[in-house]
């Protein structure tokens, strides 16, 4: 298992491709303050 773990005072993403074809395509533009950003990889 891998951790990046950091904390952020603004943290901003968008959708960019669909991956899944059994899933809705959907466009999300979001924007979160005071974040703790984590990414996993199993």
């Amino acid at each position: 298992m891998k951790l990046l773990l950091f904390q952020a005072q603004k943290f901003y993403w968008a959708s960019f491709s669909k991956t899944l074809e059994s899933v809705p395509e959907q466009n999300v533009s979001e924007t979160v303050e005071e974040a703790l950003v984590v990414f996993y990889h199993a």
